[in-house]
């Protein structure tokens, strides 16, 4: 009970302050604990920047460990390929402050090397459960033997971070959806 007042305190903070404008201080102060019982569930600033970042994804439904379903055609992979871009779209579209701390991670890892090696972990996490599904693709026949499988996730990954980085921007200019759908169609 205690960690995710915590968490959900520091969301908050994080996303309106910023990481630089955000101390343990004002944490403690947002949620009425003790500096030891913060420090019982989080070892550090960065620590509980990681968790909050995490825990916001995770309270709206988006985790690390996305369970791939059972894909046995091509049709059922690049529906299941449609569907997760989709839901990353009404995500960022929907939680513009979680995306907020997304974004704020990335500015804060140029200076904070700690704060790097945690993101890179996240990265790494959700990079593997992507290149499975690409590998699974692959043995589908979805795309052809001489496919690098690295350049194939980025081909797929990188329009929905920049989709991100417009929503974070307000940009509503683009059908981000329809746009989804065109180049998962181009499979």
């Amino acid at each position: 009970m205690t960690k995710t007042k915590i968490l959900r305190a520091a969301k908050v903070l994080f996303a309106k302050n910023g990481y630089d404008g955000t101390s343990i201080s004002d944490v403690l102060k947002k949620t009425e604990i003790s500096k030891g019982a913060l420090y019982h569930h989080f070892a550090s600033k960065e620590d509980l920047f990681i968790e909050t970042l995490i825990f916001s994804f995770a309270e709206k439904g988006l985790t690390l460990d996305d369970i791939i379903p059972e894909i046995k055609t091509k049709i059922q992979f690049k529906q299941h390929l449609l569907d997760e871009g989709l839901r990353m779209i009404n995500f960022q579209i929907k939680h513009p402050q979680i995306m907020a701390l997304k974004w704020e991670l990335v500015v804060q890892m140029r200076k904070n090397p700690s704060l790097k090696k945690s993101a890179k972990k996240i990265r790494d996490t959700k990079m593997n459960n992507m290149l499975d599904l690409m590998k699974r693709g692959l043995d589908l026949g979805v795309f052809s033997n001489e496919t690098n499988l690295e350049i194939l996730l980025l081909k797929y990954i990188l329009p929905l971070e920049t989709i991100g980085l417009q929503i974070a921007f307000g940009d509503q200019k683009l059908n981000y959806r329809e746009y989804w759908k065109k180049t998962v169609e181009e499979l």
